[in-house]
């Protein structure tokens, strides 16, 4: 069984169970209603993922600065980054971007074979 709960002062929960002898999980009960203030500070945005979901953004401007990224995910996702935390994504997509291009080099070899055939 599993229990989400929002906050300790939040009435809204929710358990999840398997269903008898099947891998599959059933919603079992719900309390939808919400009663705490909306955050904007998520600790689950990780910078993993805002790497990924800023390499669209990178790739079209590279020069884009980290407050600009940090408004960024704020429009999207309602997540306020401080600078250090868009920098540190920007980096990683840069990283992950690089990574794509420099495996194409590896190709160079066979593709000019190829032609040459």
């Amino acid at each position: 069984m599993l229990v989400v709960k929002c906050l300790p002062s939040c009435p809204y929960h929710m358990l999840i169970a398997k269903r008898g002898g099947s891998q599959y999980w059933q919603v079992t009960s719900l309390k939808p209603d919400h009663e705490c203030v909306l955050s904007s500070g998520n600790t689950q945005a990780k910078i993993e993922w805002l790497a990924k979901k800023f390499i669209p953004l990178i790739r079209h401007t590279p020069h884009i600065k980290p407050s600009g990224l940090a408004d960024e995910a704020f429009t999207k996702w309602n997540v306020n980054l401080n600078h250090f935390q868009a920098y540190r994504a920007k980096r990683r997509a840069l990283e992950l971007l690089d990574g794509a291009r420099s495996k194409q080099y590896a190709h160079l070899r066979s593709y000019a074979e190829e032609i040459r055939r």
